[in-house]
């Protein structure tokens, strides 16, 4: 017997509040402090639901919500770029699609936060581990940009670890970031970032004239 579309419509909206909720949970108190009643609760669902949804409980839960935020990140950064559009303008325009995710979803932010200092001397966490294969994939395309002369002659793995550690921590660490900013100057926070990432990328002229 297959199932009325409506009702998988109705069934995919519950599994992704349940990720959002678990997301801001896991961000707080980690997988071991994440209680399954209070993220069911907020979510408005029994806990039995969540069983149906992840039978592993709080583990699956936990992979699917990492699954979601790692979807959801690489969509924003692997967007190709427009017909012509200047390659140090394309990722620009990719950061701030990512700066603007994270902002409107700070448990995520502060999630992926965790994850990334999650490691320990065996290893990086696995939420981590997973992107290690594309991290390295962009720093290549990074590392050929330069050589070919489409992007300034910048340190690339410096770039990639700047770029990514301010975006996550500022929007993923509000108490200190809200204890800095006022909420009037985030939208010039947010533009003097792009401002650098820009100027650290734009290739230099290839002439420019000594006379003024």
């Amino acid at each position: 017997m297959t199932s009325h579309p409506l009702h998988d419509v109705d069934k995919l909206k519950t599994k992704y509040r349940l990720l959002e909720v678990a997301a801001r949970h896991l961000a707080l108190h980690g997988v071991a402090g994440t209680s399954l009643r209070a993220v069911a609760a907020e979510a408005g669902v029994s806990a039995a639901a969540i069983y149906r949804h992840y039978p592993g409980g709080k583990a699956d839960l936990h992979a699917a919500t990492l699954g979601m935020v790692a979807q959801a990140v690489a969509r924003l950064v692997w967007e190709e770029p427009a017909r012509d559009e200047p390659l140090a303008e394309a990722l620009v325009r990719r950061v701030a699609l990512l700066w603007d995710f994270f902002d409107e979803h700070g448990a995520i932010a502060a999630l992926v936060v965790r994850e990334n200092v999650a490691g320990g001397p065996d290893g990086p966490s696995p939420f981590l581990g997973e992107h290690l294969a594309a991290i390295a994939a962009l720093r290549k395309l990074l590392e050929r940009a330069v050589a070919a002369g489409e992007l300034r002659a910048i340190n690339v793995s410096s770039f990639l670890f700047w770029v990514t550690t301010y975006v996550t921590s500022f929007h993923g660490c509000r108490a200190l970031r809200d204890a800095v900013w006022t909420a009037r100057d985030l939208r010039r926070a947010r533009q003097s970032f792009l401002d650098a990432v820009r100027a650290e990328l734009t290739p230099e002229p290839a002439h420019r004239s000594r006379t003024r």
